[in-house]
């Protein structure tokens, strides 16, 4: 693979660089070669938790894809709201090729969780040490929101950020706050429901 094929990988240390690449003809080749990545990462994480699914690893790509497309879109949107006139493709190819890094750094911490010893479900997060939160509305609406913080989806966004303010040309900063806010957003949206349940107040963690 040269040129714009290595784009997927050269994100994880230049992501400005790399995406700048989907600017340029054949960016059909950098997405290409994301899907094979995020398709190779799925298997690794089936083979790593023993899966008897055969079409797991095609099941975490369309999710993934379908993820990234509607992660793109509402970037686009934000953005559009915010008066900014970007064009959408860019923004969704982004997003696409972002993804690789989450897919692949998940696919990682699987396999360091089972070389280690560390139990299937370790989450990577904040959570993770949010032994003492009560079970009350307000403790697991911050249990999810702490989950959700993950090391793959941190760096993902970090990147995806910096890939937005590539291909639209923008100042770090702006693609950056994008991408936070559409994650944060997406974060709430499975928090927030938690806030409307009246449960008793027991304590999460041993």
């Amino acid at each position: 693979m040269t040129g714009i094929s290595m784009a997927p990988l050269i994100q994880f240390l230049h992501p400005g660089k790399a995406h700048r690449m989907l600017l340029g003809n054949g960016s059909w080749k950098a997405m290409a070669v994301s899907a094979l990545l995020m398709l190779a990462g799925s298997a690794a994480v089936a083979a790593a938790t023993l899966s008897s699914l055969p079409l797991l690893p095609f099941f975490i790509l369309l999710e993934r894809m379908f993820v990234a497309a509607l992660g793109g879109v509402a970037a686009w949107a934000l953005a559009r709201a915010l008066g900014e006139k970007f064009a959408i493709l860019p923004g969704i190819q982004a997003a696409f090729m972002s993804m690789t890094v989450w897919v692949v750094g998940f696919a990682a911490l699987v396999w360091v969780s089972r070389a280690a010893g560390i139990p299937s479900g370790f989450s990577w997060s904040p959570a993770e040490f949010a032994w003492r939160l009560p079970v009350n509305p307000a403790g697991v609406f911050f249990f999810i929101v702490l989950l959700n913080l993950d090391i793959p989806s941190v760096f993902t966004v970090f990147i995806w950020g910096k890939g937005l303010s590539a291909v639209w040309g923008t100042d770090t900063s702006f693609g950056m706050r994008l991408a936070w806010a559409v994650y944060l957003f997406a974060v709430l949206l499975q928090a927030v429901p938690a806030l409307v349940n009246h449960g008793g107040s027991e304590v999460l963690g041993p």
